[in-house]
């Protein structure tokens, strides 16, 4: 067999590594740790589902979870391997099912013209497989013979004899047949205690098949018992049916009768609130008429309209009366006005000419002011703007801010697709949480497996509900760590979307702000720091016109001056005008005087006097018409409350008839509505009763059913006492005397001459004074050289080293049924000294053209790789091993 190649994914401290491999020799180098022993690890795990190293190397009993690397739920090898000539791929995968186990596949694939056929399928067939065509009788012929663990390579010739026997009774599995006459004392022993077994078991049998007679019994009596509760069910269902018309008329009854005395305390209520709206409005009518009766009120008011009827007159004389004492007192103010306002033509022309010098100088004084205003302005406006982008933006550029925006987006992806991918993973364990459940609740209630339907004796139903159970509580916690991660994820894309919102937002608010500038000065992307330079250029535009303040200043002054004369001369012009206009009014309003004096007399008191009087009057006759109009509204509503107290108490009368008729009786009610409960409580205690005997008939009817079993097993147990009595008489009389341990002595001393001649054909290939080795009967080695025979402890150190790779190979050529191609060495020279590696160098060679096509070599000693056809260097990037070729 020669390995071609070799991918391991997720294994030991490998994520992905591919390794070819060729023929020769394979050297793959590296420090401590790197992994490189978990190359050779991988190779066994995908011929024999072991990891040599960690099982029989260096003895840590490594369990198979541990093979898969740490944070990874699944390990998978692929071996590309040739024998005779053939290609075969070997695929096994490692899924862990919890901290502790896990579930291996593997799947054989022979490789014809570039096409695959399947050869074997699951772990156990592909290994047998594979041992069958490596020619390989035991598995662990594969760590014993063709890989020699770290250090082991001298063992074989500086063990005791008594170790090297040992060894070769273990490979050959002779230890069992030594132990086979006491291996048979102990089954004819089992074979008794067996008997006695089967003996105890038909007398259990014996008394269950009484038993199920008793069961028969039962059932009579069960039988018997159901056709009395059926019986009784039937009385109880006819009392049932008598009755049930009396209650439903009986409910009708009632529903009626609570109807209408719903109604009536409903119609109570409502007499009662139309009587109490009556006594209120009687008591406003008592208040509204105090001392008074309407005929009264309505006297007062006609005596009221008749003083009223002189209104007009009276108001007509009043109003001239307060026209003319208003009249008199503008004549008198307009003579004072006009004597006051002598001269004003005069002042209105000086104030004109200083207001023309005035807006003259206004005009020079703005036009200087706007080119200041305008550079103000817009700096401002600059200033303005970048502090509002550095609060926004913290002094970093848009272009920045758009980078990051893009690099929260990506990490916002990567969570959503973790959080989706978890989710759907809770929803495929909440779904077999469902179908455990399920699956739960059937055996609960039924001894049937739940897939395939078949009956289940009580310890294989028990044992499935653990499993269910064991099951159901691991996805739960499954789910709840799901969870756990689905909220801690939740909780930062919601962060995370917070910042991507709030950082949008900034960046489309400076982009706002900056677009002006675009726009303004015809630029492709306005910036912060373009914003800084237009800042500074307007500053220096700004010291250039520095006196622009004062410009403002004097330019405030003379408007302030402006508008004072302004205000001035438009407040001449209006007593100009107004002592014009008054010259006029005067005339009008001395005509108007004379006018008025005529008609209303020189006593205006008098007619003030006749106004009063009026005035009371019509305020007295407002407030007895108010109480005339409420009172006739009063007695309207009171007419209306009366009518409707009248058909309340018909609709009363009515109803109390209408509960004479009903005839409603609460006690015979209640009688046949107890009865009725207590019929329908007796039924349906009669009839759970009924459907526990059924069950329980169909329970013994299951025991009654095992009678034919019982008597067919009890047959068939008589047969097998039979027999084994005549097994126990055969291994008494024929085996026991024949069984020798000569058997053992024989095997070992084919092997022992197999062994030395398969040694002396490799010992030719080196280069050594080694001529022939032997080992005798004590299974000591014997060495011949050419200064005749020599113990093994004064061989030169090359010599050792040739010699125990020597017997290596003969010892795997003799035990495998095919010729020896490949051997693997893990650390061939960690206990060497350096003349034994300068040595073991020359004996890997000469092993590689003897015979062996392609030796593996791992080691972490840098020398060795002199030799090498292939190097392959192994080294760690953190916890990861890498694997590189040359």
């Amino acid at each position: 067999m020669i390995i071609k190649s070799v991918s391991i994914e997720d294994f030991l401290s490998h994520r992905r590594s591919e390794v070819s491999f060729d023929e020769g020799i394979n050297v793959i180098v590296g420090p401590n740790g790197a992994g490189k022993s978990s190359i050779i690890d991988a190779i066994a795990f995908a011929l024999t589902g072991e990891a040599l190293t960690r099982k029989y190397g260096r003895g840590t009993d490594t369990t198979k979870t541990e093979l898969i690397r740490k944070g990874a739920r699944r390990a998978k090898v692929t071996l590309r391997i040739e024998i005779d000539g053939v290609e075969y791929i070997v695929e096994r995968t490692l899924d862990a099912i919890s901290s502790k186990t896990a579930r291996t596949d593997a799947v054989l694939i022979r490789m014809d013209n570039g096409k695959g056929r399947i050869e074997a399928k699951g772990a156990r067939a592909v290994t047998e497989a594979i041992l069958q065509k490596m020619g390989l009788k035991n598995p662990t012929y594969l760590s014993k013979l063709l890989f020699v663990p770290q250090g082991n390579l001298m063992t074989v010739i500086e063990d005791t004899p008594s170790n090297r026997r040992q060894m070769i009774i273990q490979l050959l599995q002779l230890d069992k047949l030594s132990t086979a006459q006491e291996n048979i004392g102990k089954a004819l022993s089992n074979f008794k205690q067996e008997l006695h077994e089967l003996d105890k078991e038909k007398a259990l049998l014996e008394h269950r098949k009484k038993e199920i007679e008793l069961f028969e019994k039962k059932l009579e009596q069960m039988y018997t018992q159901r056709k009395s509760y059926e019986r009784e069910l039937n009385k109880l269902l006819e009392r049932l049916k008598e009755i049930e018309p009396k209650v439903q008329e009986l409910e009708k009854r009632r529903n009626e009768y609570i109807e209408y005395k719903t109604r009536l305390e409903s119609l109570n209520k409502i007499i009662e609130r139309t009587k109490d709206q009556i006594n209120k409005k009687k008591k406003e009518v008592e208040q509204l008429l105090g001392n008074y009766t309407m005929e009264k009120l309505l006297e007062k008011r006609k005596r009221l309209e008749e003083i009223l009827e002189k209104k007009d007159d009276i108001l007509r004389r009043y109003t001239m009366a307060k026209d003319l004492e208003k009249k008199l007192d503008e004549l008198k103010k307009i003579e004072d006005e006009l004597k006051e306002n002598l001269g004003i033509d005069e002042k209105i022309r000086n104030i004109e000419r200083d207001l023309r010098k005035l807006r003259e100088l206004e005009r020079e004084l703005t036009e200087k002011r706007i080119k200041s205003r305008d550079i103000e302005n817009e700096l401002s406006r600059v200033q303005r703007d970048l502090t509002t982008l550095r609060r926004l933006t913290g002094g970093i550029s848009v272009i920045d801010l758009n980078f990051e925006l893009e690099e929260l987006n990506k990490e916002l992806e990567k969570m959503e697709k973790r959080r989706d991918q978890l989710l759907r993973l809770k929803a495929m364990d909440e779904q077999r949480i469902e179908e455990l459940k399920k699956a739960l609740s059937l055996l609960k209630d039924k001894p049937y497996c739940p897939v395939c339907g078949r009956k289940l004796e009580p310890r294989e139903r028990e044992e499935l509900r653990m499993r269910y159970e064991t099951e159901l509580q691991r996805i739960e916690r499954k789910i709840s760590k799901e969870m756990r991660e689905i909220n801690v994820l939740n909780n930062k894309i919601k962060k995370l979307k917070e910042r991507i919102d709030n950082l949008t937002k900034i960046i489309n608010r400076a982009l706002g702000i900056l677009d002006k500038y675009n726009e303004k000065y015809n630029a492709q992307e306005f910036d912060i720091d373009d914003l800084e330079i237009l800042e500074s250029e307007l500053q220096k535009k700004m010291k250039e016109i520095g006196k622009s303040m004062e410009i403002e200043k004097l330019l405030k002054k003379v408007r302030t001056d402006i508008e004072k004369a302004e205000r001035e001369l438009e407040k001449l012009r209006s007593v100009q005008q107004r002592i014009n206009s008054l010259k006029g009014i005067k005339e009008t309003l001395e005509k108007q005087i004379e006018e008025l004096e005529k008609i209303v007399g020189s006593d205006i008191e008098e007619v003030e006097r006749e106004y009063l009087e009026i005035i009371r009057a019509e305020k007295e006759w407002k407030e007895v018409s108010e109480k005339i109009d409420r009172l006739n509204i009063l007695f309207s509503s009171l007419n209306d409350l009366y009518e409707r107290i009248n058909e309340y108490e018909k609709d009363k009368a009515e109803i109390l008839e209408r509960l004479k008729e009903i005839r409603f009786n609460e006690k015979e009610y209640e009688q046949y509505v107890t009865e009725y409960e207590r019929l329908k409580e007796e039924v349906s205690s009669l009839r759970t009763k009924l459907e526990a005997l059924r069950e329980k008939i169909e329970e013994y009817k299951e025991y009654v059913k095992e009678k034919d079993k019982i008597i067919k097993k009890i047959n068939e147990l008589d047969k097998k006492i039979m027999l084994m009595r005549e097994y126990i008489e055969f291994i008494d009389n024929d085996v026991r005397p024949k069984l020798r341990n000569d058997v053992v002595a024989l095997v070992l001393s084919s092997f022992r001459d197999q062994w030395s001649e398969a040694t002396n054909e490799i010992l030719k290939l080196f280069d050594t004074s080694v001529m022939s080795v032997s080992i005798d009967e004590g299974w000591n080695i014997k060495v011949i050289t050419s200064a005749g025979e020599s113990p093994v402890g004064f061989l030169s150190g090359g010599e050792r080293v040739a010699l125990a790779l020597a017997m290596r190979i003969g010892m795997a050529r003799v035990l495998i049924e095919r010729n020896l191609t490949f051997m693997i060495l893990d650390e061939p020279t960690i206990y060497l000294d350096m003349e034994r590696k300068r040595n073991l160098k020359d004996v890997i060679l000469a092993a590689t053209r003897g015979g062996l096509h392609q030796l593996i070599i791992v080691t972490h000693d840098k020398e060795i790789t002199d030799v090498a056809d292939k190097l392959i260097i192994v080294e760690k990037s953190g916890s990861t091993s890498v694997v590189s070729e040359q």
